[in-house]
C-alpha cells in the first residue's frame, strides 16, 4: 500500500458552501490513515503547488469542488511534477480552467449539465474521464455516488 498526499480544495465560500468536501476529506483520512489529507481554499494554487513539491515520494491526489475544481487545474499547471489523480467536482464555467497536461496521469471530471446550453466547464485530454451529472450545484459536493467513485479512484492509486 502506498502513502498519499491528498489535497481537497473547497469552492468559493469555503466550508460553508463546500461542507461535502470536508466530509469526503474525513472519509479519505479514515480509510487511508497513513496518507496526509488536508483541506484548502481555492484561491491559493501557488501554496498548494509549493507544498506538493515537498512530497517527492508520495502519491499525489488533488480533489476540488466548484472553483476548487478550477484550482485543481491551476495547481497542475504550476506544479509540473507528476500528479497521480485529479478529481474535479463541477468546475465553474465562470472562471478559467486549464486542460490537463502530461503530468496529470488521470483526471476525473464530474460535469454538471444543469445549465444551458453547455453546462459547466469541461476539459479535454486523453487522461480525462467524464461522468455526466445533472443536479443542483450546491448539492454536488454531498453526492454519495460521486464520493464512492472518488474513493474507488483513490483506492486504485493507493492500494
Amino acid at each position: 500500500m502506498s502513502d498519499g498526499r491528498i489535497y481537497v480544495i473547497y469552492g468559493q465560500g469555503g466550508i460553508i458552501t463546500s461542507g461535502g468536501m470536508k466530509l469526503l476529506a474525513n472519509r479519505i483520512q479514515a480509510q487511508w490513515p497513513k496518507s496526509i489529507v488536508t483541506t484548502h481554499s481555492w484561491d491559493d494554487p501557488n501554496a498548494i503547488a509549493a507544498d506538493m513539491a515537498r512530497y517527492t515520494s508520495l502519491v499525489k491526489i488533488l480533489i476540488g469542488y466548484s472553483l476548487g475544481a478550477n484550482c485543481v487545474t491551476w495547481v497542475a499547471d504550476i506544479f509540473k511534477g507528476p500528479i497521480d489523480l485529479a478529481v474535479c467536482y463541477d468546475p465553474s464555467v465562470l472562471s478559467i480552467v486549464k486542460n490537463p497536461t502530461a503530468n496529470v496521469k488521470r483526471l476525473i471530471l464530474y460535469h454538471n449539465t444543469d445549465i444551458e446550453p453547455e453546462g459547466h466547464a469541461v476539459f479535454l485530454g486523453p487522461q480525462v474521464e467524464t461522468t455526466q451529472i445533472s443536479m443542483a450545484h450546491l448539492a454536488i459536493c454531498y453526492s454519495e455516488m460521486l464520493h464512492q467513485k472518488t474513493l474507488a479512484a483513490i483506492g486504485k492509486c493507493l492500494n
